[in-house]
């Protein structure tokens, strides 16, 4: 087994090595960095195991947690389709990048560990990302719930509204091609990753299109679920000539 207590181990279920590498590529990469958020997690991952498309991976790093409940769920933390990898704490940009780069899917979802997704988030989002070659995201609208209700239905993301508000929330469906033509998750705006990411790749307009909803929820602030509308927004890239791995 592995040698959990050392940073970049993993724990968690591993492909079966009788299947061919093409056979086990993904066509998403869900990606949860926790850091002592461990009585949200399980019912974070179960939303997406609970997904209709089943074409992803969970990749979850410990990013140093010290919180002893959290420690110990994360020591034997199992769950189809899932791997826990353990780090130092440098937070949020720095885990994400560091998901993004054991990360074998086309596109990434990057989830914080107190939100949920709707269940057909997954398969609506990639689906409009996969009609638009030139897209470079699909965002959605969101509903906040616990100590403040309401849904967030944003309008449009063109650069101009972007740059005056943050219209993208940080679980957007990304192209893994633009995260890596971008440099990855901006470390220095952990907490603007939606945003952020838009305004990199966004060019001058962007077009609306049919997805997904979510939710995110945090033990300090009001819950978010992700879930199914018709007000996804999404972005056409900038970046397709310059980065056509992803």
């Amino acid at each position: 087994g592995p040698d959990r207590g050392w940073p970049g181990s993993r724990i968690g279920s591993r492909p079966s090595r009788d299947l061919s590498p093409a056979l086990l590529m993904p066509a998403i990469s869900v990606i949860i960095p926790v850091h002592d958020l461990g009585p949200y997690l399980a019912e974070t991952v179960q939303s997406v195991l609970d997904q209709t498309c089943q074409d992803f991976e969970v990749l979850i790093l410990d990013d140093g947690s010290t919180d002893p409940e959290t420690c110990a769920l994360l020591e034997s933390f199992e769950r189809p389709k899932t791997t826990v990898f353990r780090e130092p704490n440098r937070g949020l940009g720095p885990a994400r990048n560091f998901l993004l780069a054991k990360a074998r899917g086309r596109a990434i979802c990057a989830l914080d560990a107190d939100d949920l997704l709707h269940p057909e988030y997954l398969e609506r989002t990639l689906a409009a990302l996969d009609a638009n070659l030139e897209l470079a995201f699909v965002s959605t609208w969101l509903e906040t719930f616990g100590i403040e209700e309401r849904v967030y239905r944003p309008s449009s993301c063109d650069l101009e509204t972007l740059l005056a508000e943050c219209q993208i929330h940080c679980s957007s469906l990304v192209r893994r091609e633009v995260l890596e033509a971008l440099g990855g998750y901006d470390e220095g705006m952990p907490h603007m990753g939606g945003q952020a990411i838009a305004a990199r790749s966004c060019p001058r307009s962007c077009s609306a299109t049919a997805g997904a909803g979510w939710t995110r929820w945090a033990s300090s602030a009001p819950r978010v679920r992700f879930g199914a509308s018709s007000g996804a927004t999404s972005s056409p890239s900038t970046k397709r000539s310059t980065a056509s791995t992803r």
